[in-house]
């Protein structure tokens, strides 16, 4: 992940119309996933076996009809895996080797949002309905929270993240700053369940290396908690924390494949934790959902 700036999913330039209020009227909480194209043709024939592209358009549609109905649930079982395999593309996730970054500090929520409000001076008006779905007027409290997850998000023209575009602008920050910067950036968001000890394990599938074997700084009070946890000289430290409890992982996980075969359509060389750092919404707002759930229950 060396090219960390902007997302490395080819997909169309963010506009104002990538809004969720804008895309998805009756759904606001969703943002980019609603807008699905058909993938590049050119990409398709690299890979085995490769149809015609007439063939290959029509798998991209069937794909796309699939999606939606898993998406919106007016279907539960598609065979999806049957497209795919059409399509040449694999299901199994493709996991980062790549040792995690140590930032010499971390860096506060306020500072991370205040930047996204610099650089996308709407962010506001969406972002605690992007990051937390139907819990947003619930966690008000939290929207230095969801303005530090839009900052490594893909909200900005050409795909760049505030996080990138920061570190593009002159004057620079100092090393340091940019460093936690790229440190954070390159963590995947986790949802995590906390141990008495002090330590966490995660909740979904993540590489091994960015799971903290020792005692983790900066945690909640709960059961649960949804972070990137940055390694630092003082030790693995959490941050963009969300406190939960009671998150049932497997729904949370079958979202986020669904949306992991929908971006491998777009680039085959993507990890597993590519879209934990670019989609980190997507962990927040499915997590909150559940909550929302279990409050109306």
């Amino acid at each position: 992940m060396s090219h960390w700036k902007k997302s490395p999913f080819s997909l169309r330039s963010p506009s104002r119309t990538s809004w969720p209020i804008e895309i998805a009227a009756t759904d606001p909480y969703r943002g980019e996933e609603r807008n699905t194209s058909i993938a590049s043709y050119e990409l398709h024939k690299q890979r085995k076996p490769a149809t015609s592209k007439t063939q290959f358009i029509a798998l991209e549609k069937q794909f796309i009809s699939q999606y939606q109905q898993l998406l919106t649930e007016e279907k539960t079982c598609v065979p999806l895996h049957k497209t795919l395999s059409a399509l040449g593309i694999s299901s199994t996730l493709r996991h980062e080797s790549e040792a995690p970054f140590i930032a010499p500090n971390t860096l506060d929520n306020n500072f991370l949002s205040n930047i996204v409000e610099d650089l996308v001076p709407d962010i506001g008006v969406f972002a605690n309905e992007r990051v937390f779905g139907p819990m947003a007027d619930d966690f008000r409290q939290y929207s230095s929270v969801a303005g530090a997850v839009m900052f490594f998000a893909p909200c900005m023209y050409k795909n760049y993240t505030p996080a990138g575009k920061i570190c593009k602008k002159k004057p620079k920050f100092p090393p340091a700053i940019n460093r936690a910067i790229t440190s954070l950036a390159k963590t995947p968001t986790m949802l995590w369940q906390i141990e008495e000890a002090g330590t966490i394990k995660p909740l979904l599938p993540v590489a091994t290396q960015f799971v903290p074997k020792t005692q983790v700084l900066g945690l909640p009070a709960t059961k649960q908690m949804i972070a990137r946890v940055l390694f630092t000289p003082q030790g693995p430290i959490a941050c963009c924390v969300l406190p939960v409890s009671n998150i049932d992982p497997p729904p949370v996980y079958a979202r986020l494949w669904l949306e992991w075969v929908r971006l491998k359509r777009h680039s085959d060389n993507i990890f597993w934790e590519d879209l934990l750092r670019y989609y980190g919404d997507l962990v927040y707002r499915n997590c909150c959902e559940q909550l929302f759930l279990h409050q109306e229950s």
